[in-house]
């Protein structure tokens, strides 16, 4: 099964603060934070989104999509990269996502912040636990079911 509170299964990925541009010299206006793209190998994430600007009241840090770097021929049109799912992120709380990974060794996170944030702070932790635990329980629990069933 996961453990997913041993702090040794989860490895940093991204610890960076982001700032959105201004688009005016009083700085009323600004350009949003363009979106953010890193590679992971693993399909388990952890985000981490902080705004100490943002108001109290708002829950929204953006969203995160997972996206395959495939591709079905050299001889297509269409850019290797196809978008898995996209998930909200909550502000000021880490937040746990689990991406299908169609047997890939690689993803990339593409984070796409809400556009009134000025700032953010974003940590990323990829799961590095083992998962094969979770697979050989599963593999039991459905020959347990099996069994009943033919019974």
């Amino acid at each position: 099964m996961w453990d997913f509170t041993n702090t040794l299964n989860w490895d940093p990925v991204l610890r960076r603060t982001y700032n959105a541009q201004p688009a005016t010299a009083d700085g009323d206006q600004f350009i949003p934070i363009p979106p953010i793209t890193t590679v992971v190998d693993s399909s388990i994430i952890m985000i981490g989104a902080k705004n100490s600007l943002a108001k109290p009241s708002w829950y929204l840090a953006g969203s995160v999509s997972s996206q395959l770097l495939i591709t079905p021929s050299s001889t297509t049109e269409f850019v290797s990269v196809v978008e898995n799912s996209r998930k909200r992120i909550g502000l000021n709380r880490l937040n746990l996502f689990r991406f299908n990974n169609y047997n890939t060794s690689q993803v990339l996170i593409e984070i796409n912040l809400a556009r009134w944030h000025k700032q953010m702070y974003l940590e990323v932790w990829k799961y590095s636990g083992s998962i094969g635990d979770l697979e050989a329980g599963l593999a039991r629990i459905e020959s347990k079911i099996d069994t009943l069933n033919s019974g």
